[in-house]
């Protein structure tokens, strides 16, 4: 093997390069050993670096002529591999690659609304090279438990990730939660706030539509009541008090987050969400000042399900639609509790495009 410390490290490599190199990574024997010597434990593997965080796998050595590339980063990998030689990307990406490869605090959390697309936003950001994300909901400032966890638990729980990218989070129930902006702030005070929002109307539908579908999946029979039940009181009026009622209120809760991250709250409209995804995603990576990299190709419009899915999901040239549960049929709701809920939240929704300073026309 040549002798890197001449050859290749007379000057600092590009953070472009460096991902470059990460995704060619090849397992490599050495690895066992230099474990033993004492790498750090929430290290990720450099030669397992996609695999860790469950993203952007794929095929890495391509054939000899450029027709046989199969994707952008098989070509970038063949690429560096001819100038540096294989040697040297085996080396680099243990050595170098695996000290800089780690559990690291988010910079942007997704923090509601649920119901509102959270999960697709989340997905789509991901196709992004410099942002990953955690799988699941974390619920780490909403949930005392979890709280007092500490904040090692909490890093703990997000993905590896390089220098040069952004992790991020989404926990919907965080928005609701009376602690959560407070504790937020205290622990991340540089963090970004993304909400997703949508018709609150809407918003109420799709979270009953989860509940009889859940029902559903656990063998019980359907509820004893109506949606109309759940929602008006026994004057017939709209129960303020009603959960779902009160989490599609969001003028409350935006206030508690606006008064702790002003300035730093970006806020997307779930209708532009599903009509054209990628302009969320570039508003994301504006809020984030990202470089603008994911556009109208990356997704396609699936006719079967009625919205649009990423070209590429876990790997290039293979589709991923968001899970068969996003996107549900609505269940009928009655014009008369269509027209009492739109009439209750005119005046919040006003508020509300007011405090953000755009109308998302819910109103109309």
């Amino acid at each position: 093997m040549g002798d890197l410390s001449s050859r290749d490290r007379s000057g600092p490599l590009s953070g472009d390069t460096c991902a470059e190199i990460s995704v060619m990574s090849t397992p490599v024997d050495r690895w066992s050993t230099r474990a033993r010597s004492g790498a750090k434990p929430n290290r990720c593997r450099s030669d397992q670096f996609w695999a860790c965080n469950d993203q952007k796998s794929a095929e890495i050595r391509g054939g000899g002529g450029e027709e046989d590339f199969d994707s952008v980063d098989a070509k970038r990998a063949f690429v560096i591999s001819e100038k540096y030689g294989d040697d040297y990307y085996e080396e680099y990406a243990v050595n170098e690659i695996s000290d800089v490869s780690e559990k690291r605090f988010p910079k942007a959390i997704i923090v509601g609304v649920r119901k509102c697309g959270t999960r697709a936003l989340l997905q789509f950001c991901g196709l992004h090279p410099q942002i990953v994300h955690a799988e699941r909901e974390i619920h780490f400032f909403n949930d005392r438990a979890n709280f007092y966890k500490g904040t090692t638990w909490y890093r703990q729980q997000m993905p590896f990730s390089l220098p040069n990218q952004i992790t991020m989070e989404k926990t919907p129930a965080y928005f609701t939660s009376p602690d959560a902006p407070k504790r937020l702030k205290d622990l991340m005070r540089k963090d970004k706030i993304i909400l997703v929002v949508r018709d609150p109307v809407d918003r109420i539908v799709s979270s009953w539509a989860q509940i009889l579908e859940n029902r559903v999946k656990k063998g019980l029979p359907p509820p004893n009541h109506t949606l109309e039940d759940k929602i008006l009181n026994k004057a017939g009026r709209v129960n303020r008090r009603e959960k779902s009622v009160r989490t599609s209120t969001y003028l409350k809760s935006y206030r508690q987050w606006y008064k702790l991250f002003k300035g730093r709250i970006l806020v997307i409209d779930a209708n532009e969400l599903v009509d054209t995804p990628w302009k969320s995603v570039e508003k994301v990576e504006t809020f984030l000042e990202l470089p603008h990299l994911v556009n109208q190709s990356e997704f396609y419009f699936n006719s079967t399900r009625g919205f649009y899915c990423m070209n590429n999901g876990k790997g290039p040239g293979r589709p991923k639609c968001l899970n068969k549960s996003k996107g549900r049929e609505h269940p009928p709701v009655s014009d008369k509790l269509r027209r009492k809920l739109k009439d209750f939240f005119f005046f919040y929704n006003k508020q509300f495009f007011q405090k953000i300073g755009t109308d998302f026309g819910w109103n109309h």
